[in-house]
């Protein structure tokens, strides 16, 4: 049959259309390209190393997790293997430089008659560990694999968003040295949305995923991605010390006001998750409910795009100096049934140091119609701490009064800050704020009424 009609070899990409952030492969007729209605078969080339079929085999089990595709291997020592054979196969060729889906279609249908996937020379690696990009120099062939796959199936690449058809190699998080590569909600969105639930409506089979990897723009058509950050509480930058297993390590202080990025995902058949997101801080790099609890925050998740976000969090003033690893663990109380938490937490090593000033908001004094002294009691804990004022008339404020440098001593001291150009008997709220190499420490809020003003020619 196929001898007998017009069959077009092509590489990726093809013609794609938008749907959502994800891209269908099309064929020239505008018609999505059918791999078989998504259910593949592949024989495996007897190239590949028992490790590397096992991981590949873990790609694609973890690709077809949620939708109604399949993809099944065969190892039946295949040892006839290129394009063009009429057969689905899986393999090593030294002429391609990463990895590709390739595969033949009748123009006229878009049926897909044969498809391959070949892994060229990289240095692959097989173990789910820290061992590769982009936390070192080799590249993991179950990542690359879940993408490879993804075509195999039908999706395209995509460039718009943080998601595994893009840059493959930095679609991960982990725990400990674990790293975990899976479709990610974009990939799973569109098998889903081209290939149906893989229970039917039931909504079965859940996932829900976080990680600190970020979409940072586009490359052509991959999106790239990158770590993301921690910062003090006005949003700067937390200086970077160093490094840990390829990942940058932040200096933040005890008792600091921190944020962290984090990216969230639902990858799962439910169209819409609710989990809430653990914050710890551990003295290790596995993240777990055993960990010192800092809070919780709740999120929102639809089956569309990864949430990008950013959570704040206090370091404990009593925290030893010493690294840490500051982490997030998404569905932390366990409410969601998942088919797997291997991609629940994400973490920032980081290095506390001595605590950033404490502050206690004391009763402002001097009011009159107009003027107010501010007051708070300072301890710089060895940290050279800059004080300011926030004060308004809600507590979002929208002024402020600038203290000075409080110095880097470790003896409480009372400071007091004037302010004028109030209004007469009106209720203004305050309160301190010190921004030290450690961090941004925050007082409560306090709070007075302004004197009525007397009328001219009165005191």
């Amino acid at each position: 049959m196929i001898g007998r009609m017009k069959v077009f070899l092509l590489l990726l990409p093809l013609l794609a259309f938008d749907v959502k952030a994800y891209n269908y492969i099309t064929c020239q007729n505008g018609l999505t390209l059918d791999f078989n209605g998504g259910d593949m078969t592949f024989n495996y080339g007897d190239n590949l190393s028992g490790n590397e079929k096992a991981a590949l085999s873990l790609a694609f089990q973890r690709l077809t997790e949620f939708s109604d595709a399949t993809i099944t291997t065969v190892d039946n020592g295949d040892n006839s293997y290129f394009s063009g054979n009429s057969e689905n196969e899986i393999y090593r060729d030294t002429a391609v430089s990463t990895a590709t889906c390739t595969y033949w279609f009748f123009s006229s249908t878009c049926e897909v008659a044969e498809a391959d996937m070949q892994f060229g020379n990289q240095p692959w690696t097989t173990s789910d560990d820290s061992g590769h990009y982009p936390f070192g120099a080799s590249r993991s062939l179950t990542g690359t694999g879940v993408h490879e796959g993804g075509h195999c199936v039908g999706m395209a690449h995509s460039a718009d968003s943080y998601n595994m058809m893009g840059a493959d190699f930095s679609h991960v998080t982990r725990n400990g040295i674990a790293a975990y590569y899976g479709p990610g909600e974009d990939l799973s969105d569109g098998l889903i949305d081209l290939h149906g639930k893989r229970s039917g409506g039931l909504d079965s089979f859940r996932d829900v995923g976080i990680t600190v990897m970020r979409y940072t723009g586009a490359s052509g058509e991959y999106s790239t991605h990158g770590f993301g950050a921690v910062r003090g509480f006005y949003g700067t930058t937390r200086p970077v010390v160093g490094s840990y297993v390829g990942q940058p390590m932040y200096r933040v202080g005890a008792g600091a006001a921190t944020q962290m990025e984090i990216t969230l995902e639902n990858n799962g058949e439910s169209d819409t998750e609710t989990p809430n997101i653990g914050l710890y801080l551990s003295d290790n790099d596995i993240i777990s409910s055993s960990d010192v609890f800092l809070g919780q925050v709740p999120s929102s998740l639809s089956r569309d795009n990864a949430l990008e976000t950013t959570v704040p969090v206090t370091i404990p003033a009593g925290t030893a100096p010493g690294n840490y690893f500051l982490g997030a663990y998404i569905d932390h109380d366990n409410l969601i049934s998942e088919t797997t938490v291997a991609n629940n937490v994400a973490y920032y090593p980081v290095s506390i140091v001595s605590s950033a000033p404490t502050l206690t908001t004391e009763a402002a004094s001097g009011i009159t119609g107009t003027e107010a002294t501010l007051n708070a009691t300072v301890n710089p804990n060895g940290e050279s701490s800059s004080l300011v004022f926030d004060y308004g008339l809600t507590g979002d404020y929208g002024s402020s009064a600038d203290f000075g440098n409080v110095g880097s001593g470790s003896t409480s001291l009372v400071v007091g800050e004037p302010v004028t150009g109030l209004t007469c008997e009106t209720t203004y709220y305050y309160r301190p704020r010190g921004d030290s190499a450690a961090g941004t420490a925050l007082g409560t809020e306090g709070s007075f009424v302004t004197a009525a003003c007397l009328p001219p020619g009165c005191d």
